[in-house]
């Protein structure tokens, strides 16, 4: 009676104890419903014309003309997100900054350029002529910013600002804007915009 009761406790905690998360990907399955239905052991039968691809002797055994007509639809939507804020930059869950030195470390002949504090992981077409330039620079002659020892950025820039709404009282001045507008526009020709 004892065993029996703990073995139940153990199973019924076994059963609510979490278990651990992990990426499976997607199948697709392969080609022949017949081929499907016997679970993919259709390798010594093979007398469709699915025989071309599980076994093509199988063809040999085939007589008349045959027509086969198959498709798969796949319909996939796919989609991740880091819930919560980390450490290293709660404004930007997207791209944690180990991850970046990470990714410097491992390529010793780039350069890595940061924006702490801002809100969005990618700044480049920004406005901010710190990124821009340093990006602008590599890609008509491919020069890098130096790169600085260390397990840190290379560049500090400021980050992208927040987006203003339309119609917002605070609006750049004119020649500002059209500095701006030029060097985005260099960036974007290099960049085949």
């Amino acid at each position: 009676m004892h065993r029996t009761a703990a073995a139940g406790v153990l199973i019924v905690l076994g059963l609510l104890s979490p278990g651990r998360a992990r990426a499976g990907g997607f199948e697709i399955p392969d080609n022949g419903t017949q081929a499907l239905g016997r679970g993919a052991a259709f390798v010594a039968k093979a007398d469709d014309p699915t025989a071309i691809y599980w076994n093509p002797a199988g063809l040999a055994r085939q007589r008349g003309t045959k027509l086969y007509v198959g498709a798969n639809v796949y319909l996939h939507s796919f989609s991740f997100a880091r819930i919560g804020n980390f450490p290293d930059d709660p404004n930007d869950a997207a791209t944690p900054y180990p991850g970046s030195l990470e990714v410097r470390k491992r390529y010793p002949n780039s350069s890595l350029i940061s924006a702490p504090g801002g809100t969005t992981h990618a700044g480049s077409l920004s406005g901010v002529s710190c990124v821009d330039d340093k990006i602008a620079d590599y890609l008509a002659t491919g020069t890098l910013p130096k790169r600085l020892p260390g397990n840190h950025s290379d560049v500090q820039c400021s980050p992208v600002p927040p987006p203003v709404p339309d119609g917002a009282a605070a609006q750049k001045s004119d020649s500002s804007a059209k500095a701006a507008q030029e060097k985005q526009s260099t960036l974007a020709q290099l960049l085949h915009f």
